[in-house]
């Protein structure tokens, strides 16, 4: 419990505020954020109670709550010479005294004596006074906006500053006064952008404390748990409206948590006639290529449906499902088309070209990758006591 004489506490927000940054981008770059934050304040001597951050598509946010107003005062005892080398016959200071109480901005007054194993020695106690923690924030966020590691990084104006995508708004927030930056030439305010094509009116946050929840008010689920859960909860009630059923796949719902702000399920359809391709190509098609969701019926045969995960509010829902449509149709006339191409020639017809592909200078062809795969596996079948012929057809095939 804070008492009567505890510094009042304040909390400070970082929104980073940008075009839509790649979903692989985002959670590695939070993590950094906040190793980074964590580190820099300890060696500031800034003790905070939590650093938290948050993150979409659009926007990446660290929020530093419980920070005092200055940082921790240090007292640091410095060793000089030795007292035989500080004062002479007579009791007075030398040369050598003077000029480590000057180097240690003390008066000759202020050195205190100091006894060690080795005999007694001059020190001086020196008091860093704690610094501000507004000029530990602006020089933290400075620092980090920079240092923050994509795997691609690109500029776009005459700073040359460069980020994983174009700066538009920096939110830089101790308490309710804004923290002073001008980086990649944006410079900060208490206002952050809305939801892409939803409005042109800033959002102001009043305060740190403020932020997730204005931010939800305003159709931003900033929190990457509540997105995941909306996400979740809106496939599960449009699977349930189409009699089908969503196959479990974390690494898709992770994605499609990271490409939206404010996730709201599409149920869409796509011609029955497609069901003739093997299912296989067609979950591809769709989730490598649209991050759509398929659905299956409780035998797990797949169902001429699919959940798309739009950004946005839930307007003109039949114009965009209509688009979802059309797009995923055309993806799966190619891929139908594709396959019976492929379907027309077996698969020994592709192993004559093997030995026109050339691997590696030492190593040849891919004829003789396979040739020495065989080898091999003929060695292995007989230490085993196997039957060749299976290995050999999936070596001869594999490439």
């Amino acid at each position: 419990m804070p008492t009567k004489d505890s510094p009042h506490l304040e909390d400070s927000l970082l929104e980073i505020g940008t075009e839509e940054i790649p979903a692989g981008y985002i959670l590695p770059a939070l993590e950094f954020i906040k190793s980074f934050c964590a580190r820099y304040l300890t060696e500031k001597q800034l003790d905070v109670q939590s650093i938290n951050t948050y993150g979409t598509p659009r926007r990446l946010t660290v929020i530093i709550s419980g920070v005092p107003p200055k940082s921790r005062s240090i007292t640091e005892t410095v060793t000089g010479p030795s007292l035989k080398a500080a004062k002479n016959e007579q009791g007075e200071w030398t040369q050598a005294a003077r000029g480590f109480a000057q180097s240690q901005k003390v008066s000759l007054e202020q050195l205190e004596i100091k006894k060690t194993e080795r005999g007694d020695y001059i020190s001086a106690v020196r008091k860093q006074e704690g610094t501000r923690a507004d000029k530990i924030l602006a020089a933290l966020f400075a620092e980090l906006l920079p240092a923050i590691p994509f795997p691609k990084k690109m500029t776009w104006n005459s700073t040359r500053f460069k980020f994983a995508r174009p700066i538009r708004s920096l939110v830089s927030l101790y308490g309710k006064k804004v923290i002073p930056l001008n980086i990649a030439g944006v410079k900060s305010t208490s206002r952050t952008r809305p939801m892409a094509h939803l409005s042109s009116e800033k959002i102001t946050i009043a305060h740190p404390q403020k932020y997730l929840v204005t931010l939800k008010n305003h159709c931003i689920l900033a929190e990457p748990d509540l997105r995941r859960k909306a996400v979740q909860q809106a496939a599960d009630q449009c699977a349930q409206r189409a009699g089908g059923e969503i196959h479990p796949d974390p690494s898709l719902i992770e994605e499609i948590v990271w490409l939206v702000e404010h996730p709201v399920a599409v149920l869409g359809n796509f011609d029955p006639e497609f069901l003739k391709v093997p299912a296989e190509v067609l979950v591809t098609c769709m989730k490598k290529h649209q991050r759509f969701l398929p659905l299956y019926d409780k035998k797990g045969n797949l169902l001429p449906h699919f959940i798309a995960i739009r950004n946005g509010i839930s307007t003109n829902q039949k114009s965009v499902q209509e688009g979802y449509e059309k797009v995923l149709n055309a993806r799966l006339n190619d891929a139908r088309f594709f396959f019976a191409e492929d379907l027309k020639k077996p698969l020994e017809h592709h192993i004559a070209r093997s030995g026109e592909i050339q691997i590696h200078d030492k190593l040849g062809k891919i004829k003789d990758k396979l040739d020495r795969m065989t080898k091999t596996a003929d060695w292995l079948c007989q230490k085993i006591s196997a039957d060749a012929t299976t290995v050999q057809r999936g070596i001869q095939l594999c490439k």
